[in-house]
């Protein structure tokens, strides 16, 4: 179950999504880094990876932290797994919580624990020219890659947690695959204009214009596709305007110092929506790949996604009409934001574990998990890794 809910989820989802975009010169694979190399652009073809959202801070590489982090993930991960098969059993609503913590653990083992591996791998042997006007020679390095889970604790708003904090893989390829050809209102993404020379006052419009790109501002989004994100990390996507008369998606919502068109709210009110019903789609998919090739049946998971855009409107009206600007951006107002929002994103998951409880498919991924570190231990005790393995040999 396990296996086949992670095939359905990074090969039919992401890894058609990612060929999808690239049709359309958007996404992972048309990154200026990746296309420079064939074999970069197929290995992220495969992998479940994205390259790092401009503006946004890439997945940390430090050895030290990292290790430390994937013990600690670990171990809550592992630990779950023995506190939902106890025999005794945990009340519903707590088990509903630890399923929610257990999902985040998991997919960041999977994905942010792999990352400065493959960032390394996808990049290795290229070399990158250094800060502008010769002062820095060139550094080796791996392409930066966006994590896949930041700090989905910590989101003061439905919004952001999609947009910004929860599983950024996926939501990266909704960004290119539904919610930009929507608000650009076209299937190939605009060509970038080639940058003015540097010290020129063109120059200098554009980068005040695009600094402001991802920072600052709501990302009108559906199931984590962002409206002020810029997928492409590269410099040359970052700073183009928009074409005149088009609307750019990567700066919806920008304010008219930039000379772009401001994207209607109609306009990314539909494509917050029809990212989240794809969005739903997809994962109503993905369960029946784990439920053995049918479809779970009920549409509650669809039901979940169809939720979230509903929630985002209450909650932005609610706040804004209910909570002063200065008291949103103290610290107990952003505490009380916090809380409001994970109380509803949780409130409305029981949707979302509904569909995963009528397949069985939490109870037996569980049994999956602890059957097969069973046999690890088993083979480390044959082994003479662990101990006890010696003694049973002996008798």
């Amino acid at each position: 179950m396990v296996l086949s809910g992670c095939v359905g989820l990074t090969v039919m989802w992401v890894a058609n999504f990612k060929l999808l975009a690239y049709t359309g010169n958007r996404g992972a694979l048309a990154h200026p880094d990746v296309q420079a190399s064939g074999l970069v652009w197929a290995a992220l073809l495969v992998l479940p990876f994205f390259p790092a959202k401009s503006g946004r801070q890439p997945a940390r590489s430090s050895s030290g932290v990292a290790a430390l982090g994937v013990l600690l993930k670990l171990g809550v991960w592992l630990g779950l797994n023995v506190v939902l098969l106890a025999p005794q059993g945990v009340p519903p609503v707590a088990r509903h919580v630890c399923y929610a913590v257990y999902m985040w653990m998991f997919v960041s083992l999977c994905l942010d624990a792999a990352m400065p591996l493959s960032g390394a791998l996808l990049g290795a042997g290229r070399r990158r020219g250094g800060g502008g006007g010769g002062g820095g020679g060139p550094e080796r390095g791996g392409l930066a890659l966006q994590p896949a889970m930041d700090g989905p604790y910590a989101a003061t708003s439905v919004r952001e947690f999609w947009g910004r904090r929860y599983n950024q893989i996926v939501s990266a390829t909704l960004l290119e695959t539904v919610y930009k050809p929507i608000v650009q209102g076209k299937w190939v993404a605009p060509v970038p204009v080639a940058p003015a020379p540097a010290g020129s006052a063109a120059a200098v419009d554009t980068s005040a214009s695009s600094n402001g790109t991802d920072q600052g501002k709501p990302a009108h989004n559906g199931a984590g596709a962002g409206a002020g994100v810029a997928v492409r990390a590269g410099p040359t996507a970052a700073a183009a305007p928009a074409p005149a008369g088009s609307s750019n998606g990567t700066s919806a919502g920008t304010g008219s110092g930039s000379g772009r068109p401001q994207t209607p709210m109609a306009v990314m009110l539909a494509a917050m929506g029809v990212s989240f019903f794809i969005s739903g789609v997809m994962h109503e998919i993905c369960i029946a790949f784990m439920c053995g090739g049918r479809l779970e049946g009920s549409y509650r998971m669809l039901g979940f996604f169809l939720v979230q855009p509903l929630l985002i409107l209450a909650q932005d009206a609610a706040t804004g009409l209910l909570m002063p600007r200065a008291f949103r951006e103290s610290t107990p107002g952003r505490l009380l934001q916090t809380a409001v929002t994970l109380a509803m994103v949780l409130a409305s998951a029981e949707l979302f574990w509904a569909a995963l409880e009528s397949c069985r498919i939490d109870e037996r991924g569980l049994q999956e998990v602890v059957g097969a570190m069973q046999q690890l231990a088993a083979a480390a005790r044959r082994a003479g890794l662990l101990p006890g393995g010696a003694a049973r040999q002996e008798l």
